[in-house]
């Protein structure tokens, strides 16, 4: 049986991508992010704020990092601990990402003239409020998803393992009916056993193999003692 896991969709009225944040700070469990030039709306540029409410401070977390040809080097910081000990900062998000009940951001670190990239991870279960002037937003964690096309589940069978029959088998009286038995013993023979004025001979051992009684390798098996038995009184 197939499990589809649909996609969660996010239809944000608001884009952080491009957007400097430059501040943030803590009311009990409650985050709140500060731009320097606000954030976007399609192509127009607002200035505003975000909110998380219910955030998980022990699993949110600040990457920094640095790539040098195949070499990371890189600290991950408390964000509790990042928050206290920078008053400003300039993380410029280039990336942003979002699912149940996390916010995911990438982008780079400016720090003077350095730069290094960062990845700042936000879980939180409880809203997430874009304040503009004006406007209050806030998106539920996760946002209800689009309507998609239906999909129906395939059920797939298990696997049957199929025994196939050898060629001894394929020619026992279980496995065969009389007229297939009639068939086996013209075509070895071949001659036609039914064709009328036909001496039967040789096809006459086989009558009891067409009419079910015997399997051919009983009726052969007597046939060879038989004969191994005549040879014998002949040489003697």
């Amino acid at each position: 049986m197939q499990t589809i896991r649909k996609k969660i969709h996010y239809q944000l009225p608001y884009t952080l991508e491009k957007a400097h944040m430059e501040h943030m700070d803590l009311v009990g469990n409650r985050l709140r992010i500060l731009f320097e030039d606000g954030y976007y709306k399609g192509e127009e540029k607002l200035e505003g704020k975000v909110f998380f409410e219910d955030v998980d401070l022990e699993a949110s977390e600040l990457t920094i990092y640095k790539i040098d040809g195949d070499k990371i080097k890189g600290k991950r910081h408390d964000l509790v601990k990042f928050i206290n000990k920078h008053e400003s900062f300039d993380l410029e998000i280039i990336e942003e990402t979002y699912n149940d009940y996390l916010s995911l951001y990438k982008g780079i670190y400016h720090k003077g003239e350095k730069e290094r990239e960062f990845v700042l991870s936000i879980v939180h279960t409880g809203h997430m409020i874009y304040d503009t002037e004006g406007e209050s937003v806030a998106v539920n964690q996760p946002v209800a998803p689009k309507e998609e096309p239906h999909v129906e589940e395939v059920a797939i069978q298990e696997e049957t393992t199929f025994v196939t029959p050898t060629s001894a088998d394929r020619y026992l009286i279980k496995n065969t009916t009389r007229e297939e038995r009639l068939r086996i013993v013209k075509e070895s023979l071949g001659v036609d056993v039914d064709c009328e004025g036909f001496d039967g001979g040789l096809a006459d051992m086989y009558d009891d193999y067409v009419e079910g009684l015997k399997e051919l390798s009983q009726i052969n098996a007597e046939f060879r003692g038989h004969y191994f038995k005549k040879d014998e009184a002949i040489k003697r």
